[in-house]
Order: structure tokens, then C-alpha cells, then sequence
């Protein structure tokens, strides 16, 4: 109900901010996303372009963050820039652009950095970090989003340094 987009391409909105609504697929894959995190799953979303895949992931992690207490989510991508930047294709940009949108009683206190969300009242984090080979090496996440995953030149490190680091992997990306 409280989240909002920029999608460039609508008709009518010419890249202005909208509400996110849902297709039926897409209410199908929230609830498949959250039973992997609840089950502790691996899953593998292949996508096709414009269909909403990184902002649901980054919508379920968001609300996840707003509403449990003292979970880690990890967000890796094939670069820095692509977790963070000042575009709207990074995917911080569009967690900040997220939050923008919602109103002020949604919101938690907020402790953000680079790559970094903190939720103050729950003690609940969201991080970024860049598909090195080492991408969270030491650390462990209730949950971790692996962006565009099909364009990671270090897959294999990242597909096996993150298997014990997290018991839910979500691998997303266009076919390739």
C-alpha cells in the first residue's frame, strides 16, 4: 500500500513517482520470496526486464527491516556502483526512493551510510557490498539478494564463499 516507484517507461507517467502495483505474478513471488527467507531457502528468480524483480527484493527486505526485530539482509551486486550510486538504477537509490515516499509514522529512525540502512528502534540492518569474490566474507545475513547475478564475473566465489553465510539466497538476474 505505502510504496512507490519511478518507472520511466509508463505511459502517462513520463518517469514521474507511482504507486507499485502488483500483478498477479508478482503477489505470487512476494509470498515465494518470503517462504525461502521463512524456510531458508536458496531461489533463483530469472527475469525478464521491467518486471519489478529488484524492487520486490528490495521491497520484501525493506519491510522485513521495518518490522523484525534484529535481522541483517545483504544486497550484493556485480558492482559498487549498481548497489549504490546517485542513479536510479542503483539499488540503494531505489531503497532511498522508497522511503521518500512513505510517510513519516511508516518510517523507523534511520541510521543510513553508504551501503548501509540501520533501523534504530528494531536493530535491523540492510548492507550493500559489491560482488568482489569475497562479498560477505565473515559475515551473516537472516537473508541476502544477489543482484543481476548472471553478470557477476566472480560468480563461482560468490556463489560458494556465501553458502554458509546466510541459509536464504536470492539469485536474480536476466537470462545470460
Amino acid at each position: 500500500s505505502f510504496v512507490w516507484q519511478v518507472d520511466p517507461k509508463q505511459l502517462g507517467l513520463k518517469g514521474k513517482p507511482g504507486p507499485f502495483i502488483c500483478w498477479d505474478f508478482q503477489e505470487k513471488a512476494f509470498r515465494t520470496i518470503l517462504d525461502c527467507i521463512d524456510k531458508g531457502q536458496d531461489l533463483v528468480i530469472s527475469k525478464s526486464r521491467q518486471m519489478g524483480a529488484s524492487w520486490m527484493m528490495l521491497i520484501v527486505f525493506d519491510w522485513l527491516w521495518k518490522f523484525q526485530e534484529w535481522n541483517q539482509f545483504l544486497f550484493i551486486s556485480r558492482n559498487a556502483m549498481a548497489v549504490e550510486d546517485d542513479n536510479a538504477n542503483s539499488l540503494f537509490w531505489k531503497l532511498d526512493f522508497i522511503h521518500r515516499y512513505q510517510p513519516a509514522w511508516l518510517m523507523p529512525q534511520l541510521d543510513r551510510k553508504k551501503m548501509y540502512f540501520g533501523n534504530e528502534d528494531n536493530k535491523s540492518a540492510i548492507f550493500g557490498e559489491a560482488s568482489t569474490g569475497r562479498a560477505n566474507v565473515g559475515g551473516n545475513t537472516l537473508a541476502m539478494a544477489i543482484d543481476e547475478f548472471s553478470q557477476i564475473k566472480e560468480d563461482y566465489e560468490v556463489l560458494h564463499r556465501t553458502s554458509d553465510a546466510t541459509q536464504c539466497r536470492i539469485f536474480n538476474g536476466t537470462h545470460l
